[in-house]
């Protein structure tokens, strides 16, 4: 009861910081275990693919793993571009294979200045109908992140 408050203000408050409902909110003991619990209600089939990018993070890849021993899932990993974020081109080539599944990238990887073209990885993303997951536990709160304009 203490904290009751605080817990039922930080609804609206992270809905206005992230520019989405506070329906869309969740609230869990951490970034890691919300992507775990989010990745993990997703059901794949055998061939399905999860198309992610080389700076995603490896606890992350350790879901792709389970989902790729579990269901059989291809892991589609597109190069970066000469910036260093992922290709856009190749990244709408593995999206419009009918077997794309999921995109599921990080926002700005932990170390060494990159941040990911986050509302165009969105675009492609509803392009082609391939659900969006998108890490960003580390750009939440240093930068904006705009759910409505990244389309995740």
């Amino acid at each position: 009861e203490k904290f009751a408050a605080d817990l039922e203000a930080f609804y609206p408050a992270a809905g206005k910081l992230l520019n989405c409902r506070e329906s869309e909110v969740a609230f869990v003991e951490s970034a890691t275990r919300g992507w775990t619990l989010l990745f993990h209600s997703l059901r794949f089939s055998p061939g399905d693919r999860i198309i992610t990018s080389a700076s995603d993070y490896g606890s992350n890849f350790v879901g792709y793993l389970q989902a790729k021993e579990r269901f059989g899932v291809e892991i589609v990993i597109v190069p970066d571009d000469e910036a260093g974020q992922i290709d856009l081109d190749r990244l709408r080539a593995e999206a419009a294979e009918p077997q794309a599944r999921l995109i599921s990238i990080n926002h700005v990887p932990t170390c060494g200045g990159l941040i990911q073209p986050v509302e165009q990885v969105g675009q492609v993303a509803r392009d082609f109908g391939v659900p969006f997951l998108l890490d960003a536990c580390q750009s939440v709160g240093q930068m904006e992140v705009d759910v409505e304009a990244i389309k995740c």
